[in-house]
C-alpha cells in the first residue's frame, strides 16, 4: 500500500509541476506581450512628440512670418495712401517671387487696395 501511495504523491507532483509549468509559460508570454506593446506605445509616442515639436517649429515660423507680412503690408498700405498709388505698384501678382502666404497676402491687399481706390474716387467726386 505504501508504494502505491507513493506512486499516487509522485503522479499528483507531476501533474501539479506540469500545470504550473505550463501556467508560468503563458505568465511569462503575456508579460513578455505586455513588454512589446509598451514599447510600440513608447516609439508612437516619440514619433508624436517628434512631429509636434516639427509642427510647433513650423508654426513659429509661419507666425513669424505673418507679423513680417504684416508689418510690410501696413507700410506698403500707408505709403499708398499718402501717395495714392496702386497697392505696392504691384498688377501682376504671379510675377511676384514669393512664398504662396506673401502671394495671397499681397492678391489681398491689391484687392484691398482697389476697394480704397473706390472709395477715394467717391469721396473725390463728393
Amino acid at each position: 500500500m505504501a508504494a502505491e501511495e507513493v506512486l499516487q504523491t509522485v503522479d499528483h507532483y507531476k501533474t501539479e509541476i506540469e500545470r504550473l509549468t505550463k501556467e508560468l509559460t503563458e505568465t511569462t508570454h503575456e508579460k513578455i506581450q505586455a513588454a512589446e506593446y509598451g514599447l510600440v506605445v513608447l516609439e508612437e509616442k516619440l514619433t508624436l512628440k517628434q512631429q509636434y515639436d516639427e509642427l510647433e517649429a513650423e508654426y513659429d515660423s509661419l507666425k513669424q512670418e505673418l507679423e513680417q507680412l504684416k508689418e510690410v503690408g501696413k507700410d506698403a498700405m500707408e505709403r499708398m495712401v499718402s501717395s495714392s498709388q496702386s497697392p505696392l505698384g504691384i498688377r501682376d501678382i504671379e510675377r511676384v517671387h514669393c512664398f504662396p502666404h506673401q502671394r495671397k497676402i499681397a492678391q489681398e491687399m491689391n484687392v484691398g487696395a482697389g476697394i480704397w481706390e473706390v472709395v477715394a474716387v467717391g469721396v473725390g467726386d463728393a
